[in-house]
Formats: C-alpha cells, structure tokens, sequence
C-alpha cells in the first residue's frame, strides 16, 4: 500500500517548514509514502526552502504553480502527479501526531468545524452531499460571473445602483472573482466609502499578488481611508519586488513622498 501526501502551499513560509518536520517525523514504517508540496507562487522564500528539502529528503517532491491557482486548483495538480494508491490532502497549517485515534477523543468530529467548504466556496465551488455518503462539487463561477455581466451593463453602475446587490451575490458564489471584487472597489470608492473599498483591494492584492497594480491601488485607499500605517506597509512590500516598471516606480514615488510630507507634518504639529 503506498500514499501520496498532497499539501497545497501559499507563503506562510514557518507553517510549511513546522508541517513538513511533522509528516516525516511521524511516517509509520509500514506505508509507501510519498509527499507532494504544490507550491501557488509563494513569493515568502517558500520556493526556495522546497527545493533544498527537496535535494536532502527523496520522498519530498515539489509541484510550483508560478502563481496563486488556488485551494482546489493546487490539490487537483498535486492529484495528477501523486503515485500512490491513496492521497491524504494535508493543510500546511496542520501539525500531524503520531496519536491521532487520542485526538478524536478529546475533539469528536461534530465538534470541529470543517474548513474545507470555506476553501472550496473560495475558489468557486459548493459542497452537495450524496444519499451514499459521497459529496460532489458544484461549480458556482458560471452564475457569478453571468451575475457580474448583469452588474456590469452599460449605465448601471451609479452610486444608488441596484446590481449592487448582483455583484455582492456573485462574491457570496465565488468570494475570488475578480471583476466583481474590482467591480465592487470602484463602485465603493465613488460613493466616497474608501473603506469599504479597501477591503475589497485587501481581497484583490490576495487573490493576485504579482498585480502590482492591485497593491497600488491599496495603497491609496488606505491613504484616502486615513490609514497611513497601512498604506506605509504596503508600499514597503511592493518596493520589494525586483525590477519596478517605471511607471509604477513613478507612482511609488509620489505616494512614497505624500506619506513622508504627512510625517513630517504630523511631527511638526506636535512640536
């Protein structure tokens, strides 16, 4: 009997590392195991971790998606390259015990909350369960995106527009689709809620964090929302990545500079 061990990874660079000592430390000696790590684009130092595991563990292989696929997507990839006759899906956050029958004693089943719906609903799809104990996957990202297009009609964004609702009920679908949540962040910034927007750049700059654009735009909602910390704390992350366009190093610059001359206004107040 042998089993693959698929664990899905985005970033959180210490929960990957703390899992995959877990995994091996724990192997039983009877099991064919094989882990697979499907790696969505980290961007945390995570790639190059797996690769030097990879070199000193034979059992560790390594999948890179070169960019955040999702939840569902990456365990699907991690599926097609498994050689085992069994796959176990792990979450990098989890810490496995060598006593696991001692933890469904102590925390039964009905009381832990599953989160599996969460990252499925996350990337589009809803759980349906079957009379034979079996559950399927419904895939919602057809009816939030015609939802989206129904938003989107010409002349229907205003600020007392009613598909706001379309658009809120294609994320309730589909919590990353992206023309609704950038739908959503325009609609919010022109009544003046920047706020509201910024959540939804949050959203955007998680969803797709090599859009550079989307991290700017989050820097200046947070600016307009009074949250010059934040906006600070973004710049900084974006002023890491190697090679800016100059257009977007321009804009760095002008928001760099509006943030120091608020500073220095700030301090000069106080004096």
């Amino acid at each position: 009997m042998t089993c693959s061990i698929i664990i899905p990874v985005f970033n959180q660079l210490p929960f990957t590392e703390a899992c995959l000592s877990a995994v091996f430390r724990t192997l039983p000696a009877n099991v064919g195991v094989e882990v697979i790590v499907v790696d969505n684009g980290s961007t945390d130092g995570t790639a190059e971790f797996l690769q030097r595991a990879a070199a000193e563990n034979g059992l560790l292989r390594i999948r890179s998606v070169g960019c955040n696929a999702g939840f569902s997507k990456a365990c699907n990839l991690g599926a097609e390259a498994a050689r085992g006759d069994y796959l176990l899906f792990l979450n990098n956050d989890t810490i496995p015990l060598a006593d696991t029958r001692g933890f469904e004693e102590r925390w039964p089943r009905h009381l832990l909350e599953s989160d599996d719906e969460r990252f499925y609903r996350e990337d589009g799809f809803s759980v349906r369960s079957m009379r034979d104990g079996q559950v399927e996957l419904d895939e919602n990202i057809t009816e939030s995106d015609r939802l989206v297009h129904q938003a989107l009609a010409p002349g229907s964004l205003s600020p007392a527009s009613p598909n706001e609702n379309a658009l809120r009920k294609a994320l309730e679908l589909y919590p990353h689709n992206v023309r609704a949540l950038h739908a959503l962040m325009t609609l919010h910034r022109r009544r003046g809620d920047c706020e509201e927007a910024l959540r939804c750049a949050e959203i955007l700059r998680r969803v797709e964090p090599g859009n550079l654009e989307r991290h700017l735009t989050a820097v200046e909602l947070a600016f307009l929302s009074g949250l010059r910390e934040r906006a600070a704390q973004i710049l900084e992350y974006v002023g890491r990545f190697p090679h800016l366009p100059q257009a977007i190093s321009e804009r760095v610059g002008l928001l760099r500079g509006k943030i120091t001359e608020l500073q220095q206004l700030k301090v000069g107040n106080h004096r």
